[in-house]
């Protein structure tokens, strides 16, 4: 829900839509229509499998994880339930924002755990690694999406804020 009210508030749920409507709509062609580049972006990494680029200063970075097949769950068992460890949360960011940005170094400050994520054997489930940019690095937000009850909601399972060190 909150990245559906950050879409909305930013106008981004129809925009490719309204952009193509204004364009059926004027009376000259246009000799080129150009798409912005990077806007869903297929990247390879354990962690995330795209990248999306909702608005210049906010981005969100899509994966799954599961017990079977996700390190961090498989090994890390409690009560016999695979729940993702602290820093998974940490090094999803780390290596989100060194994909967005090349950095290698980075200082995280107030970091929450709000809730752990567990997995069930053989359930997947969507992990959604969000960056907004601040004027002295990024907020982040870590979620999941629990396919389990209705509606779809999105779980916040870590935030704070992330700024780059290489500086």
């Amino acid at each position: 829900a909150a990245i559906e009210s950050e879409i909305n508030r930013k106008g981004l749920n129809n925009a490719g839509i309204e952009s193509f409507a204004r364009i059926l709509a004027n009376s000259t062609p246009p000799q080129i229509v150009v798409a912005p580049d990077g806007l869903d972006v297929r990247v390879d990494h354990p962690w995330f499998d795209r990248v999306k680029f909702l608005a210049e200063d906010l981005i969100c970075l899509e994966g799954s994880v599961s017990a079977s097949e996700t390190w961090a769950l498989t090994e890390h068992v409690i009560l016999g339930q695979h729940i993702l460890p602290g820093t998974a949360y940490l090094e999803m960011v780390r290596a989100a924002l060194a994909e967005i940005t090349g950095s290698l170094r980075m200082e995280f400050r107030r970091v929450g755990f709000l809730q752990p994520l567990v997995a069930k054997p053989g359930q997947t489930i969507e992990i959604l690694t969000v960056l907004k940019k601040q004027d002295a690095g990024w907020s982040f937000k870590v979620l999941s999406l629990d396919g389990s009850r209705e509606n779809d909601l999105w779980i916040e399972h870590a935030r704070g804020e992330v700024e780059d060190s290489n500086l």
